[in-house]
């Protein structure tokens, strides 16, 4: 059940899709009790590429805000598809019950990052993530990237991805001026 689980995420447009095991210590406290089962069906939705460049830009929070919409929408229609072969299933809001990235390196979907993101091969940290709860299924493994597969990934998310140069590449950095091997004056203090 869990590989057709996941092939109808993909199908429904969902980046990627992971289980694992539920944990209350991962709930937040004013939403204990509201379990459904012991697994959790974690889900990531790849935001825009481009709007996400634009950070802190209005574009970007709009792109945030309807990658979590649109992964929320997705996500009624898998509890629905959990519903209909006899399952419990309770998606959460954006807003979040439970620590999603907690899950989400506990399902194999990415690796933490230092910066406390969710980073995934698919998507670097661009991705907001969702989760629903309960069905029969095999729960994932937890993964390190390999560095060779963070940097593939880290590629792939963050430069072929782009279809138009940087604005900083178009610098002429030839006639910039060259730092100081002095400190500044702030550094000396």
């Amino acid at each position: 059940m869990t590989g057709e689980l996941k092939a109808y995420a993909a199908e429904i447009g969902i980046s990627a899709a992971g289980v694992t095991g539920f944990d209350e210590k991962f709930t937040l406290a004013e939403h204990r009790g509201k379990a459904v089962g012991e697994h959790v069906v974690v889900c990531v939705l790849e935001q825009n590429y481009d709007a996400t460049q634009r950070i802190p830009a209005h574009r970007s929070k709009q792109a945030a805000s309807s990658t979590y919409g649109e992964l929320e929408d997705r996500m009624v229609l898998l509890a629905d598809w959990l519903r209909e072969r006899g399952w419990r299933a309770r998606p959460e809001d954006f807003q979040g019950e439970s620590m999603f990235i907690a899950y989400a390196v506990a399902a194999g979907l990415g690796q933490l990052g230092l910066n406390g993101q969710l980073l995934t091969p698919q998507a670097g940290s661009r991705c907001r993530i969702n989760m629903t709860i309960d069905a029969p299924l095999v729960g994932d493994e937890p993964r390190t990237l390999a560095s060779r597969e963070s940097a593939t990934a880290a590629r792939s998310a963050y430069g072929a991805a782009r279809s138009a140069p940087s604005p900083m590449s178009a610098r002429n950095t030839a006639a910039s001026p060259r730092p100081s091997s002095t400190p500044s004056a702030a550094c000396r203090r």
